[in-house]
């Protein structure tokens, strides 16, 4: 087992280990994700060479653990006034661990369903809408020249 460093990327790292005739890499991406990489030999199936992404837990159980945290705790207080009872979070870590028991094909699909529900942070104006709301906010500052 060896582990490195690609230069172009320092936060990117992995680990290659020999099975056999094949070659597997994983690597650990900043976020706690994980990517799987097979490589095999020609004389073996070309399907296996795509890269598969494996479902880790790890972060939402990381941050559910430090919902907990008198740190944690105390920001939402101070900034809220009230204690985070962490409903999210164990949201969140219930429905990962509910995906890893279902078959790659079914988490991919409902990976990508999510995806596409989650809406876009920006609102999208067009230049005229954009004209509009921009003197309605900041028009009076045009005026006292």
């Amino acid at each position: 087992m060896s582990f490195f460093r690609r230069p172009q990327d320092s936060n990117l790292h992995g680990r290659t280990r020999r099975r056999g005739r094949r070659r597997c890499c994983i690597f650990h991406l900043p976020g706690g994700e994980a990517v799987t990489l097979r490589l095999t030999m020609s004389s073996e199936k070309d399907e296996d060479t795509t890269p598969r992404q494996r479902l880790s837990c790890s972060k939402y159980f990381d941050a559910l653990w430090f919902c907990y945290s008198p740190v944690h705790q105390m920001q939402q207080y101070y900034r809220l006034g009230s204690l985070d009872n962490c409903s999210g979070k164990w949201g969140a870590l219930y429905d990962c661990l509910n995906l890893k028991t279902k078959r790659a094909s079914e988490v991919e699909e409902i990976l990508k369903t999510r995806e596409k529900s989650v809406p876009h942070i920006w609102s999208f104006r067009s230049p005229k809408e954009a004209r509009y709301h921009w003197q309605k906010l900041f028009g009076h500052l045009d005026e006292q020249e």
